[in-house]
């Protein structure tokens, strides 16, 4: 089988797990809490490289993801901000109370300020048959509780079978499942590396209008986040479920909590909207 078909169908078993967790999700067989990665790593050499000019582009979609969060954080830790609009819509009314919103703060906003860090450790990846991670010298190894950048290469092939129409994708852990790619990996599509990426003004613009707009490289990293059981910890990782704002806002309340997008959706509509995030 060609080497590019076999990792594509690793990566669809993948996601095709995980998008399948939230019809049966049974907590007996959540992961059980971890400890944030212990080293963030970069691919340099090997399979799906980031380049310098890529990896200035990750590093500001990381710094953009945190003010997402720390400003998100903000509305969220005002008395009272569980029962209002953005709250209600994204997360449900029977979801409104300190406990659960207190968990949403902790394990899917503060984490962007924790546990996202900077590629910062160049690692050689080959994909082969088994995955293999290479570092220099002293380099603390890759485990599974690190995380890995990788740059999935602009050619038509490769592209097309690993991204579709995606900007960027984790392939972690699973609720009974290690990951396929030993680690936790997040792969970013040439869309994400896109020079006619969306701003964050102008996404905010259109989400003002009523639009469906498309997602800045902060919100697809904050979107991402979610996905990751490592960095979320707690059995707080999420499946996709929904995409569209009318498909995520019309879930019932409990899949409300276990959609990555609902977490996106409602920090894009406090900061675009602050009325939408005040109590009620």
């Amino acid at each position: 089988m060609p080497r590019c078909l076999t990792i594509f169908l690793i990566l669809s078993c993948t996601l095709f797990i995980s998008s399948c967790l939230g019809a049966a999700r049974d907590p007996a067989l959540r992961l059980a809490q971890r400890a944030p990665f212990d080293n963030t790593y970069y691919v340099a050499e090997g399979d799906w490289v980031c380049d310098k000019e890529q990896l200035g582009i990750i590093n500001a979609a990381i710094s953009d993801t945190k003010a997402i969060a720390s400003q998100t954080i903000n509305v969220l830790q005002v008395p009272g901000a569980e029962t209002s609009k953005a709250y209600r819509t994204w997360f449900g009314l029977s979801n409104a109370n300190v406990n659960r919103k207190n968990k949403i703060i902790t394990h899917h906003y503060r984490v962007a300020l924790q546990n996202l860090g900077e590629p910062s450790t160049p690692v050689t990846f080959n994909l082969g048959d088994t995955p293999q991670y290479q570092v220099a010298g002293h380099t603390p190894p890759v485990t599974k509780n690190s995380i890995v950048y990788a740059c999935i290469e602009a050619d038509e092939l490769s592209s097309r079978m690993l991204c579709g129409n995606t900007k960027a994708a984790v392939v972690g852990a699973t609720a009974n499942k290690p990951s396929y790619l030993d680690t936790t990996v997040i792969y970013l599509c040439p869309s994400f590396f896109s020079p006619s990426s969306i701003s964050e003004t102008r996404m905010k613009i259109q989400w003002r209008r009523g639009l469906d707009p498309q997602m800045s490289r902060g919100m697809v990293l904050l979107h991402e986040l979610q996905h990751m059981a490592t960095a979320t910890t707690d059995n707080e990782d999420c499946d996709d479920l929904g995409y569209t704002a009318a498909s995520c806002a019309s879930l019932p309340d409990n899949e409300k909590l276990l959609n990555a997008q609902n977490y996106v959706y409602f920090a894009l509509d406090v900061l675009a909207n602050p009325a939408n995030g005040k109590p009620r």
